[in-house]
């Protein structure tokens, strides 16, 4: 008889005893084996499995995404197992909300509310695991497990006590209800208490919803204080706040999200002072998110473009992204050449970066014989970018260094033997022939 053949109940015992004697890494991996090992051994694993199947590293990772978290917290809002009741129950409160709002919009039809709202909660919920799982103290930090406490002592005291604004934006959110968010907005709280959920507008930018921002920050421009208005975006338990928002579009590689919040801080350059400024730059350039990056030195002023400190410029060729560099080259404010290596961009690329990137920052009008007089080299007083490579022995560097013609340093600081050593022989010889050939033009003349 074919496996597949079996009837569904014993099928499911079976596909039970596999993930339980297996585990839930081993049988994870058995899905690909066809559709219905598929349905039913993720249904087991995200629906049936206790804690302690999840107890491991790899284990544990699988409900670190949130694709995966969204149907675990869905199979266990209908059928809760070895998990505290607090944060399903405020799931299910969440649905009743929504689902309630769209019916008097008709809005409900094929739509799975349930399955939507554990996504968003998957997403913005910030301590998700904890609240479903963790009672062992050692395993929490002492300020949150105190607030966790407190919630979840909330929750036990008044269950079905209704949901407070920001739970009713997330829910909101979930199912992109805007109208329902429209009418929400002119009630916001002046600010935030501590809570287990994002701040409004960064859950917006984990699901990737524009939308929701700009009805957002379109409310907010309707104020008239400019000075109240950047506060409300920059301050920490603000509803507005962007900060986080900006950092989570630059992780997640939403570019078109960047822009549009940094959009709406256009008119406030002093933002470029920032500490948090400079993390967003030093953040882009560590995901390799080019166009994030892009948005963030176009959000300067043209006739006053963001300095680029070495660090950071060193950081961009260490990344190994070209784009990266180009685009430091382009809308920042870099130092192409110094007395110092390190203030110098040619000699950061030089370390750091390829050939590629060294062609950049010469072709941006770096001067390749520049003295660098502070430098790590004993015994030098001064050093160009040409003697700079050959001692950190950067073949490509020297060979494209001596093309742009850049001046071949005495015989005593050339390597014994290697290739960088014949490229400089070569180079010298070269240059003699052209010299010669010169003097007898000049005296033909």
């Amino acid at each position: 008889m074919e496996l597949l053949d079996f009837p569904p109940e014993t099928f499911r015992r079976m596909i039970d005893y596999l993930v339980s004697g297996a585990g839930v890494i081993e049988s994870w991996k058995l899905r690909g084996v066809c559709r219905n090992f598929d349905q039913e051994i993720s249904e087991n694993i995200l629906a049936i499995q206790p804690m302690g199947a999840f107890r491991s590293h790899l284990a544990s990772r699988l409900l670190s995404e949130p694709e995966n978290m969204k149907h675990y917290l869905a199979y266990h809002v209908k059928n809760p197992r070895d998990v505290f009741l607090e944060l399903l129950t405020k799931i299910r409160e969440m649905v009743e909300y929504v689902t309630k709002e769209l019916e008097t919009e008709n809005d409900c039809q094929d739509r799975n509310i349930l399955l939507e709202v554990c996504a968003c909660v998957a997403d913005t919920c910030r301590y998700t695991g904890d609240l479903l799982w963790t009672s062992e103290p050692d395993l929490c930090y002492e300020p949150w497990l105190t607030f966790r406490n407190e919630w979840r002592q909330k929750q036990c005291e008044s269950p079905g006590s209704g949901l407070d604004w920001h739970e009713k934006f997330i829910a909101a959110l979930s199912v992109r209800a805007y109208g329902l968010v429209a009418r929400l907005l002119p009630d916001t709280p002046r600010y935030l208490r501590q809570s287990v959920w994002d701040y409004p507008i960064s859950a917006a930018v984990r699901l990737g919803d524009s939308e929701m921002i700009t009805l957002m920050l379109d409310v907010l421009d309707q104020e008239k204080s400019k000075i109240w208005k950047r506060n409300q975006m920059l301050d920490s338990d603000s509803i507005y706040n962007i900060q986080v928002g900006v950092s989570h579009s630059i992780t997640n590689n939403h570019a078109e999200m960047t822009a549009l919040l940094l959009e709406y801080l256009h008119d406030y350059k002093f933002l470029t002072n920032k500490p948090f400024y400079h993390e967003w730059v030093k953040l882009a350039i560590d995901c390799q998110n080019n166009e994030s990056l892009k948005s963030l030195l176009q959000v300067t002023a043209e006739d006053s473009p963001y300095h680029i400190v070495n660090r950071t410029f060193e950081q961009g060729c260490r990344k190994g992204s070209l784009n990266i560099v180009k685009t430091l080259l382009k809308y920042g404010q870099v130092q192409l050449h110094s007395s110092s290596s390190t203030s110098s961009a040619l000699a950061a690329s030089i370390r750091s970066g390829t050939v590629d990137m060294v062609r950049e920052v010469v072709e941006a009008g770096a001067d390749i014989d520049y003295a660098m007089t502070t430098h790590r080299i004993a015994r030098r007083p001064t050093i160009t970018s040409l003697e700079y490579a050959i001692h950190i022995k950067k073949y490509d560097v020297v060979a494209y260094l001596i093309e742009c013609r850049a001046k071949v340093p005495s015989e005593s600081i050339w390597p014994s033997r290697g290739k960088i050593l014949k490229v400089l022989q070569k180079a010298v010889e070269e240059r003699k022939k052209k010299s010669k050939t010169s003097k007898a033009a000049k005296i033909a003349k």
